[in-house]
């Protein structure tokens, strides 16, 4: 084979990318469905009458179940294929066990959940061929809910208490363009929201007040539609 041909070719293989980057500027909007895990810091500041618990006395639980939600935003894609984006997003989450009470097993209950997590992050990606990896943080808001209850104390009693929190986000993706509008993806975060004092009267009309630290971890999978 002539020499001149083969040095051809290779040259022509040097100078040609491996994979055409995938466009990913432009508005989007989908749907996400995961699953998320709350983990919950309780510290008793007011021991009530049913629990005796000793001032300060401090306990975790940890909650998991299903989450889903929408979510929408905006990429700017750079001629290096850098992209940059923000984007919006809220969640409903489904977690919320039951933890027996650390101070009557027997009687007590204690449940807590992060019920919903709304965010907004800003998103650095790389574009390699229709893959999209990317890192994101920005700022969460979590409505948490806790209960203290003795269904079995005389008189039974219970205590609800329910504050949005907000904190951090910070998360990594990535993003594949299934079509020619369309892109798939699996996402991770982690959300901080903080600390917040639930205090009220139960209804049995004794004060009680927890400070409550809460954490969620939210895996998902993405469906977005560009614009």
């Amino acid at each position: 084979m002539n020499s001149r041909i083969v040095l051809a070719a290779l040259l022509t293989l040097a100078v040609t990318p491996v994979a055409q980057a995938q466009n990913w500027s432009g508005l989007y909007g989908g749907v996400h469905i995961g699953h998320d895990q709350g983990d919950l810091d309780w510290t008793e500041t007011t021991p009530s009458f049913y629990t005796l618990g000793p001032f300060g006395a401090s306990f975790s639980s940890s909650t998991s179940g299903v989450t889903g939600g929408l979510q929408a935003g905006y990429l700017n894609q750079t001629q290096g294929n850098l992209v940059f984006g923000v984007e919006g997003s809220y969640s409903i989450l489904g977690n919320g066990d039951m933890l027996v009470s650390p101070y009557f097993s027997a009687t007590d209950t204690y449940m807590g959940s992060v019920d919903d997590l709304a965010t907004l992050t800003g998103k650095v990606g790389y574009a390699w061929g229709k893959w999209l990896p990317y890192i994101e943080a920005g700022v969460a808001n979590g409505e948490v809910t806790i209960n203290h209850a003795c269904p079995l104390c005389f008189p039974a009693t219970s205590f609800t208490s329910s504050e949005r929190q907000t904190g951090y986000v910070v998360g990594v993706g990535i993003d594949y363009m299934a079509g020619e509008k369309a892109s798939i993806g699996l996402n991770y975060r982690h959300a901080d929201l903080g600390e917040a004092d639930h205090s009220g009267m139960d209804i049995g009309g004794f004060p009680e007040s927890f400070d409550v630290k809460a954490k969620t971890h939210v895996v998902s999978l993405r469906l977005n539609l560009f614009f």
